[in-house]
């Protein structure tokens, strides 16, 4: 009978207690303290050794038009470079993607608003999902990754309007940008 009321405490004492659980960081926390810290006008805080580089996905996908856009951030030289690629086409006219590769060419920001770093900075609100967001775009690296999303058409479109000025600033001659 002791051994049956020794035991009975044992397992009220076994389920009262807690199960403590260690908090790990989250996977994206190096990088969005990197973004949350970007000195101005200045990417190399989010490129730091030679060699590393970032990219940026972008989902611009409006209607019937698909496009997405890969931008590639390097640093060489202690200089930031910047690459993109594009795909694209438009649904129920062409069968297979448009496929172009821009230029590689050093990233020089001017002291505007118009540069990818303050497009990211601006943006930062939209990295929790909330209800129906859609990817918009991310940015990532070899060890982290951030989502954007973006919740509805006009959202999204005012969002690729300033993004499509940037990189026609970028691009200042290239045919994808011009209308812009």
């Amino acid at each position: 009978m002791n051994k049956i009321k020794y035991l009975f405490i044992f397992f009220i004492l076994l389920s009262n207690c807690k199960k403590v659980e260690k908090k790990s960081e989250p996977k994206n926390l190096t990088l969005q303290i990197k973004l949350n810290s970007l000195k101005e006008n200045d990417l190399k805080n989010l490129i730091i050794n030679e060699g590393d580089s970032i990219n940026l996905n972008f989902n611009l996908t409006i209607e019937w038009n698909i496009r997405e856009e890969k931008i590639l951030l390097t640093k060489e030289n202690n200089k930031i470079f910047i690459q993109g690629y594009i795909k694209e086409k438009t649904e129920g006219l062409d069968n297979d993607f448009d496929k172009n590769k821009l230029r590689k060419l050093e990233y020089i920001t001017k002291n505007d608003s118009l540069n990818l770093k303050e497009l990211i900075k601006e943006n930062m609100g939209r990295l929790d999902r909330k209800g129906n967001g859609q990817l918009l775009f991310k940015i990532y690296n070899k060890k982290d990754t951030l989502n954007f999303y973006s919740y509805n058409l006009a959202d999204k479109s005012k969002f690729v309007k300033k993004y499509f000025k940037i990189m026609k600033k970028t691009y200042t001659s290239s045919e994808f940008y011009k209308n812009y």
